[in-house]
């Protein structure tokens, strides 16, 4: 019966609570006007523009604070321009260097031309005054096959003319195996004091040129001594 008494109780409360709370008043919501709307509309956009201006101008310092890299540019090598193609050009008839001394004559194997020293005069190494004349002579034999001519020359090939015309008569033919004797006339120490040379070949009516030894390049020599008296 007691339990009874306490539900009844509980359920009385329960009611009351219930109607003193439906009882109270109740908040009156605000009212807003078009104005009042449209205020709100453009304090919110504004409000959107400033936060979008911020966030961007956050963006740009957050970029400025990032260290950038600037590509170093490479250097694009350059290329000489290609040289120009020069079109070769033929060689005619290219000229060949010749001997100093004596040229070659002939065919070597028939030594047609061919001649050897016996004897000269004034030796090497003689000694003139400056201006002194003298007279020079060799005695050659023919080892050729061919006969030499009277119109054949000793001919200067090098050296010091000694105030000659460079070239020497022959007196007479010489047959193969045959000697002869050549002499250059009115010659002429130099002035200068010094040693002087000079070499002669035999000159063909033909242009042909030869001297004595094996190969018949050595010619024939003047070497002279010039002192003051």
């Amino acid at each position: 019966m007691k339990k009874t008494k306490t539900t009844y109780a509980l359920i009385i409360l329960s009611v009351l609570v219930l109607l003193i709370t439906a009882c109270k008043p109740s908040q009156q919501e605000p009212v807003y006007t078009e104005e009042d709307l449209q205020r709100q509309v453009l304090e919110t956009q504004s409000a959107r523009a400033t936060q979008f201006a911020v966030e961007t101008m956050a963006a740009q310092l957050t970029a400025l604070s990032m260290p950038t890299f600037t590509p170093i540019p490479t250097e694009i090598p350059t290329q000489a321009p290609p040289p120009t193609q020069v079109p070769p050009t033929a060689v005619v008839n290219p000229v060949q260097p010749t001997a100093t001394t004596v040229p070659p004559t002939q065919d070597t194997g028939t030594k047609c031309y061919a001649m050897e020293l016996v004897s000269e005069t004034i030796p090497a190494g003689t000694t003139m005054t400056p201006g002194e004349k003298f007279e020079k002579s060799w005695t050659i034999r023919n080892t050729g096959t061919c006969e030499w001519s009277r119109e054949f020359d000793v001919y200067l090939s090098g050296g010091e003319a000694y105030g000659s015309n460079k070239y020497g008569d022959f007196k007479e033919n010489v047959p193969p195996g045959e000697t002869t004797t050549v002499t250059l006339y009115d010659l002429v120490a130099p002035q200068t004091p010094g040693t002087y040379y000079s070499y002669w070949v035999v000159m063909t009516v033909d242009g042909i040129r030869f001297g004595y030894g094996p190969n018949g390049d050595w010619g024939l020599s003047i070497q002279i001594e010039v002192r003051k008296p």
